[in-house]
């Protein structure tokens, strides 16, 4: 790090030193942890230790405060059931850009790197060490495109890429459904279940999805996963958005 400063121009404006260093500070916190768990793995867990690192991108609450207050606390918008809350303190002055402190002022996607700081069953509180947005970096050889609007195929995965059901890539596509037709929603969820280690949770009307999962591996790395579940009662089709009720 030293190094790197050290070969900044000598006349360079104090502004630029400060943005200079933040992207220095930036690259070594996004590489010493590449391999940190996505928040909702962390976040499901019934006692997550302290000091507990998350690297992820998800949906924060911002605060209009950001322009007034000398710290804030955001609140995370998972798209999962959780039994506490989970929440980001701020401070004011350590946001640098005007876009990321505009994103920070209302609702909005964030990637971040976060240490858990506090752990109570009011909440789980993180200090952020780095957030902003999305992004891709390109390899050290280049492509002969532009890779900046790859993230949203990118986290795109299929069923056969995680691990525990990789068996349904060598499933012939030519299948005889018909018996699924005396399978019940519920003794699917216990067999998913059962595959995943998981203990079944009962249906209730306010649930976001049928079965939540932080047991679930993508190539070798722990993930988590929401399930969405149909049983034949309302008829034996392919399931739609429409499943899914008017709300």
């Amino acid at each position: 790090m030293t190094r790197r400063s050290a070969a900044f121009p000598r006349l360079l404006a104090d502004w630029q030193r400060e943005v200079r260093i933040d992207h220095l500070y930036t690259e070594a916190v996004l590489a010493v942890c590449r391999d940190a768990l996505p928040l909702p793995v962390v976040a499901a867990e019934p006692a997550p230790g302290l000091g507990t690192i998350v690297s992820s991108t998800d949906v924060l609450q911002g605060s209009p405060e950001i322009y007034t207050a000398e710290r804030i606390r955001l609140r995370w918008r998972p798209e999962i059931d959780l039994p506490r809350p989970v929440f980001f303190d701020v401070t004011t002055k350590h946001v640098r850009a005007d876009t990321l402190r505009s994103w920070l002022s209302k609702t909005h996607r964030i990637s971040f790197v976060a240490v858990l700081d506090e752990v109570a069953e009011s909440g789980l509180v993180f200090g952020p060490l780095v957030m902003g947005g999305a992004w891709l970096h390109q390899p050290p050889d280049g492509v002969p495109f532009n890779t900046v609007f790859l993230h949203w195929e990118f986290f795109e995965h299929f069923v056969e890429d995680f691990d525990e059901f990789q068996k349904t890539a060598h499933v012939t596509d030519k299948i005889d459904w018909s018996p699924m037709k005396q399978i019940s929603e519920r003794a699917f969820k216990e067999c998913l279940c059962d595959l995943l280690g998981d203990t079944p949770a009962k249906d209730w009307p306010g649930e976001r999805s049928d079965h939540f999962t932080s047991h679930i591996r993508l190539q070798g790395k722990r993930t988590t996963a929401a399930f969405l579940l149909k049983g034949p009662g309302s008829g034996f089709n392919r399931m739609e958005m429409t499943h899914l009720g008017k709300n």
